[in-house]
């Protein structure tokens, strides 16, 4: 599927939506549900689910209108708004040196976390909050922009055998 920003020869390689431990009432909801364990029995999560539910809900598609979604294409990770055209940041494949996990808290009870993208200097070029499975996504992004340095290397090494 083509990418939404047109460039030419960019193909998206996936589009996520972040959970709703993407801003701080979800991330209040998921350290309220995920507070007292009693061994391998998440406690507060039996007490706490059914009242926190409706809350829950309403986020979750408030996120869906309101929020952002993220999208990882063959030249860069994107963060448009969750609905239209509306970028709100990138960073390039080429300039991505390292992506780090960053749980906060309330988050562990979704399996999400904040994922920060940081060019070679170490400096951070785009974060990615709530993501869900965050482990995969980042190693997704990491194995993009491995395959998109070697093509370059290559398309670069081609055109310089060829003859002036």
């Amino acid at each position: 599927m083509p990418s939404k920003s047109g460039t030419p020869g960019e193909t998206s390689i996936t589009v996520i939506y972040p959970s709703i431990s993407a801003g701080g009432l979800g991330r209040l909801i998921g350290s309220i549900l995920n507070c007292c364990r009693v061994g391998n029995i998440n406690v507060s999560a039996i007490l706490f689910g059914l009242p926190l539910a409706p809350l829950g809900a309403t986020l979750y598609l408030l996120q869906k209108v309101v929020g952002e979604r993220y999208e990882l294409t063959t030249h860069a990770v994107k963060k448009w708004g969750a609905i239209g055209q509306s970028l709100h940041g990138d960073a390039s494949l080429a300039q991505i040196g390292a992506v780090e996990l960053d749980q906060q808290s309330g988050q562990a009870f979704f399996h999400a976390a904040d994922l920060v993208i940081l060019d070679n200097g170490g400096k951070e070029l785009l974060t990615l909050s709530g993501v869900s499975r965050p482990d995969v996504f980042r190693r997704t992004i990491l194995e993009a922009r491995d395959a998109s340095v070697q093509t370059l290397s290559a398309l670069e090494t081609i055109a310089a055998r060829q003859p002036a």
